[in-house]
Parts: structure tokens; C-alpha cells; sequence
């Protein structure tokens, strides 16, 4: 690539890169084997950045639907021994390949583990593994009390009439049949306390999933299809409870990447602060007729101004892009 026709951007990502390899380089100083891996992953990291400024698609819904085709093979015990021993075979958009276990295999046979679609630094996407979020131990009614109380609270608020505003009077170029949420979080809590922690920690959540149930009945009544749109969501956190939850609120949840394969040019997508670049992934696999987006930086030029701290209700902290 001509150096003149690197953006700003894609200058300032590879000045970053090599910052990163030098400190890199230095950690290492003492170590051959380590400077090798790290002049091997900064060639691949330029590569990738430096394809992706031309235009090279990497989320390719191909590549999408070959992975979820294998994890239900696998999953069905169709292949590699079953889901315990189970492999799949990514395709990389660059060429290649890489060949992931479905379950970490440095977890205890008995430890329950899960996995989920995840960006890499080094490559476009990979599998990552991670334990299952054990349910707190709240019955499924105690849930859905929970939710219904903020769910109510929701639709007496400011923001939930200015969103049924925006939608009633909003001028769609084609009619929206589905709606598919990307990472709204959890919606039981992390341990049993009280009721009133319960409501504090999934407020969030259940605040996000009752916005995308307003939408649905907006887009309803102006789509006059005859039928409720199809709602679905996507997020590796939700337990069996959760999931239960979901059912009856009329979501339809989905694994991990089967969400981006739902969408198309009807579908509307909502995702608030995801831990994995949705947007950029649609812009590969489909443009939906609509987003419900967080606030974005309008600074896109500068890497650095595109963070922000989220505070989980895990007590990690995470920075969204």
C-alpha cells in the first residue's frame, strides 16, 4: 500500500502498533524465543490493519455460517467426539485457517465452561472460552417480578416516550419484520441477596431488554403485517433461568454467532456498549434497515478518544471501542 493513501487513522493504529512491539521488544530483551513471537504477531497485526484499511472484508457471513454449520455438528456429537472434544476450523478471511476446541481444554472435565465469538488482537476472530455464569438461585418468578417492575418503571419515563416518539414519526425506506439485541447483559443477578440488589443489578439490563419490547410493539402497529415482529437476542451470559425469561418475554435466544446471521435488510439491531465490535461486523455481513446504538464519538480519527470505562456488575471493568 502507498504510504500517501494511509488514512490518519490507519497511521495512527500502526504507530500505536509499533509502539506496542517496541515496549514488547524490550519486556523481552533477555528472551529470543519471546522477541520471535512478538515480531511474528506485529507482521500479522500489520497485515490485518493494513487489509482492512483497503477494504478486506473480514467478517464474511460465509465464514459466519461455516462456523455455526460446525459448533451444531459438533454440539449434535457429529464430529471430533462430541462437544467435550469437539473441534471447528476457522476460515480466515486473509487465507488460512485455525483449528479451536469448543471447550477450554485447561478447564476441569467437570467445570462447567462456555464459549463465545470473540476478536482477537492478533487475527479477525477466534473462539473464546470462559466459565458459565452460574445462576444466583432466584426462581424464575422472582425474575420475572423483578423484571416486571422495571420494565413498568421503563415506560413511565422520559426516555421511553421520546423513543416511541422517534419511531412513530421516523421514515423507514423498508419495512422492519425482526429485531435481534447483541450483549444487553444479564438479567439475573450474580449471587442472592436481597430483592431490592436484585432489582439494582439487572436495572440495567432489564431497562435495555424492556426498550427493545417497546420497539417491537412501535414497529408492529406501523409494519401492519398481521404478526409480532420475531425478537432475538444474542449474549453468552444468560443462564438456563435467564433463558427461560427470555422465552416468555417472546425473545428467541440465540448462540454465539447465530445472531449475525439473523440479520438482513428488515431487521432493526439494538446493542448498547458491546464487548465485541458489532458494528463493524454488520458492515461486513449485512446492512439492517436500523440501529439503537449507544452515543458514538464522532472523533473517529483518533484511536484513543473511542474508549470508555464500563463498570460490570461482576466488579471488572471493561473498555468499549
Amino acid at each position: 500500500m502507498d504510504p500517501s493513501s494511509v488514512s490518519a487513522h490507519t497511521s495512527k493504529l500502526l504507530q500505536k502498533l509499533d509502539t506496542a512491539a517496541a515496549e514488547q521488544l524490550e519486556e523481552f530483551r533477555d528472551d529470543e524465543s519471546g522477541r520471535d513471537f512478538v515480531t511474528r504477531t506485529k507482521s500479522t497485526v500489520e497485515k490485518y490493519i493494513r487489509a482492512y484499511a483497503a477494504g478486506t472484508p473480514f467478517f464474511d457471513r460465509e465464514i459466519l455460517a461455516d462456523l455455526s454449520r460446525q459448533i451444531d455438528a459438533v454440539q449434535a456429537g457429529e464430529m471430533g467426539g462430541g462437544a467435550k472434544h469437539g473441534e471447528v476450523r476457522i476460515l480466515d478471511p486473509m487465507g488460512g485457517a485455525e483449528i479451536k476446541p469448543l471447550v477450554s481444554p485447561y478447564k476441569e472435565a467437570e467445570e462447567e465452561s462456555q464459549f463465545g465469538f470473540m476478536v482477537e488482537a492478533r487475527k479477525p476472530f477466534t473462539i473464546g472460552h470462559g466459565s458459565a455464569a452460574p445462576p444466583s438461585g432466584w426462581a424464575l418468578e422472582d425474575l420475572q417480578a423483578a423484571f416486571q417492575v422495571l420494565q413498568a418503571e421503563w415506560a413511565q419515563s422520559d426516555t421511553c416516550k421520546s423513543l416511541v416518539a422517534i419511531l412513530e414519526s421516523a421514515q423507514l425506506s423498508t419495512p422492519i419484520y425482526k429485531i435481534v439485541c447483541f450483549g444487553l447483559g444479564r438479567l439475573d443477578a450474580w449471587q442472592k441477596t436481597t430483592r431490592e440488589e436484585l432489582h439494582e443489578s439487572i436495572k440495567r439490563s432489564a431497562t435495555q431488554y424492556a426498550a427493545a419490547l417497546t420497539m417491537e410493539e412501535v414497529l408492529f402497529k406501523r409494519a401492519e403485517i398481521g404478526q409480532r415482529l420475531s425478537c432475538y437476542t444474542q449474549d453468552p451470559v444468560h443462564t438456563g433461568v435467564e433463558k427461560q425469561l427470555l422465552t416468555s418475554l417472546g425473545f428467541t435466544v440465540l448462540a454465539d454467532p447465530k445472531g449475525f446471521l439473523e440479520v438482513d435488510s428488515n431487521i432493526l439491531v439494538f446493542s448498547v456498549t458491546p464487548n465485541v465490535p458489532v458494528r463493524q461486523i454488520l458492515v461486513d455481513v449485512q446492512w439492517p434497515a436500523a440501529m439503537v446504538w449507544d452515543t458514538v464519538d464522532p472523533n473517529r480519527e483518533d484511536p484513543d478518544a473511542n474508549y470508555r470505562r464500563v463498570d460490570r456488575n461482576d466488579g471488572s471493568v471493561m473498555m468499549i471501542s
